[in-house]
């Protein structure tokens, strides 16, 4: 099984606006994020990322 490179991607929409698309974790992924702690309802990567 692969695991997904991204899971949300939050992009502008041509239109105007923002896309926002995010996967479900399919169940090999969700034991890999249990493995590690991740918690997907306490942390969004996106949210959550450090100020560049």
């Amino acid at each position: 099984k692969l695991n997904l490179l991204a899971r949300r991607l939050v992009l502008p929409h041509p239109r105007g606006g923002i896309l926002d698309v995010t996967a479900p974790l399919p169940d090999h992924m969700q034991q890999s994020w249990d493995l590690f702690g991740f918690d997907v309802k306490r942390h969004d990567p996106i949210e959550d990322a450090p100020d560049a």
